[in-house]
């Protein structure tokens, strides 16, 4: 899974269906595949809102 977010995140355009083929051919689901993609959009979407907005942390720093 990790080798197919890497491929995704480092590669524009048309993912190569073997791709896919080798995620799934490692036991996920295409429910799973699914689920990877949204969940790469979602946190892609949050680091961009961020950055637009300069969001600050609003958790207590390590001590």
């Amino acid at each position: 899974m990790v080798a197919f977010v890497r491929f995704i995140v480092l590669n524009p355009g048309t993912l190569p269906a073997a791709q896919v083929e080798a995620l799934q051919g490692a036991g996920y689901s295409g429910e799973q595949v699914a689920h990877i993609a949204l969940a790469i959009s979602v946190i892609t979407f949050t680091n961009v809102f961020n950055r637009i907005n300069d969001t600050v942390l609003d958790f207590p720093t390590p001590q």
